[in-house]
């Protein structure tokens, strides 16, 4: 299968770079192009150090998935207003929403959906 869409990972304060990190190599290693985004743009800071996105959210098109890694920020960042809007934004124009780990607590609070669940999903 080929993807030719981009798939984006939205990064966070607080995110495990360690996690985003190993999406980004299996995915780029497949030959699938990968997006680092945060809310504005701008690094964010993991437990590991600073995550260097290269585009904001509202900057994308269409892309074939959105994946939301986890992370010990995600508690703050279900609280986070601009996080949340990015994940709905990037979502509509998803064909696949996944997250991984604690990261699957963020997609069901940004589209106000019943149930998070702490399991890797893609939906």
């Amino acid at each position: 299968m080929t993807i030719s869409l981009p798939v984006v990972v939205l990064v966070y304060d607080g995110v495990a770079a360690d996690e985003a990190g190993a999406l980004i190599e299996i995915l780029g290693a497949a030959g699938v192009p990968v997006i680092v985004a945060s809310v504005d743009g701008a690094a964010v800071t993991s437990v590991h150090g600073r995550v260097r996105p290269t585009r904001s959210p509202g900057s994308l098109g269409p892309n074939s998935a959105l994946i939301v890694p986890g992370g010990l920020g995600v508690r703050r960042a279900s609280a986070d207003a601009h996080l949340l809007r990015s994940i709905t934004l990037l979502s509509d124009r998803s064909t696949w929403l996944c997250a991984t780990s604690t990261g699957s607590v963020l997609p069901p609070v940004a589209l106000n959906t019943p149930t998070a669940h702490s399991t890797p999903s893609c939906h």
